[in-house]
């Protein structure tokens, strides 16, 4: 396969994480790990996805662990990757609707949206954990996902008509589920025992502005929190709704907003090369922007209370503790994906 740099499509080995070089005669992968485009924390464990596959850092004993395709692994083409510590669980979703729970050293697949009969996007876009619930935000509706039982709870198309519509992202507050979409927002009441039928939902009248795609949505102190992404280089905008009316952060409008997440007791807001730590709106605690002197793309971030770790282009994972302490964080590998030819050069494959 062009896209992938593999030695090989099936796995042999058995065990757990891959933690040294299979013995003779047994298969191991060869994937580009430096650019990570999400991050969550379980434990001491670190959780860093790429594209094409996951490896952990452990913040102990400082070790790196690659998850592997066959094994801890199920699939390839991951969109997006969150946590449900109410589960203790890493809920990883791929572009094909494949999901993978990670809970400690057990892997469960969940491959019923994968191979439904729905026509279309089935991609992963947003994973919203609560309680013991995954919400996935799918290109054509939702999916309750029940964490304790490993198994899909409900599905939502709430699309015009009944139509298959994209979401984005997906957010809860105690009251009312929230659907992040490329029209706006659309709401509904958690206790509704008829979510499946999409006109118990409805679309939010009050946005700041008409036609409004709402990329990222997150709830923090009580006000909801949506990113507005338009179609030119550096000009998204960061909202919050207050339960009166919609604000505008000013600080973090005017770039591109890749991620929100609250942690920590803080709203982390991932833009294209830099990192926000918000205490509110318009109050942010700390921006990071240097790596090394240099500035960084990045697409995620968590933070734990003292430093953030950051999913970056071509840095891998960053381990920031301010600005002038960062370290890069990923195995080896190629540092792209496409591969045209391989040639061994004095025992050395090139």
């Amino acid at each position: 396969m062009k896209q992938l740099f593999i030695s090989a499509i099936i796995f042999l080995q058995a065990g757990g994480l891959l933690a040294q070089l299979p013995e003779v005669g047994f298969w191991r992968d060869h994937l580009p790990y430096s650019k990570v485009i999400g991050v969550v924390q379980d434990d001491d464990l670190i959780y860093a996805a790429t594209p094409h596959s996951v490896f952990t850092f452990n913040t102990q004993d400082q070790s790196i662990e690659k998850l592997m395709k066959g094994i801890s692994l199920s699939d390839i083409g991951i969109n997006c990757i969150a946590h449900n510590a109410n589960q203790h669980t890493v809920v990883i979703g791929y572009s094909n609707g494949n999901i993978d729970l990670i809970k400690g050293n057990q892997t469960t697949n969940i491959s019923s949206i994968k191979n439904s009969s729905i026509v279309g996007d089935k991609g992963v876009y947003g994973i919203h954990c609560v309680d013991q619930w995954a919400y996935l935000a799918l290109g054509f509706g939702i999916v309750k996902l029940d964490l304790s039982r490993n198994e899909v709870n409900d599905t939502y198309i709430i699309g015009d008509g009944g139509n298959y519509a994209k979401v984005n992202d997906v957010a809860t507050d105690d009251n009312k589920i929230y659907a992040a979409m490329e029209n706006g927002i659309k709401e509904a009441d958690l206790s509704n025992p008829f979510l499946v039928d999409y006109t118990q939902w409805s679309s939010r009248t009050d946005l700041p502005h008409a036609g409004m795609n709402i990329s990222q949505i997150e709830l923090f102190e009580g006000k909801l929190f949506v990113a507005d992404q338009n179609p030119f280089f550096n000009d998204d905008s960061l909202f919050a709704f207050n339960g009166a009316i919609w604000e505008i952060d000013h600080s973090e409008s005017g770039k591109d907003i890749f991620s929100l997440r609250a942690a920590a007791g803080k709203l982390v807001v991932t833009h294209r090369s830099s990192i926000a730590i918000l205490n509110g709106l318009n109050d942010r605690l700390e921006n990071l922007y240097n790596f090394g002197g240099n500035f960084f793309n990045s697409f995620d971030a968590h933070y734990d209370g003292v430093t953030t770790w950051i999913g970056a282009e071509r840095k891998g994972l960053i381990k920031a503790i301010g600005n002038w302490n960062t370290q890069s964080i990923y195995p080896q590998g190629p540092l792209f994906s496409e591969s045209y030819s391989m040639n061994f050069v004095e025992n050395d494959l090139w």
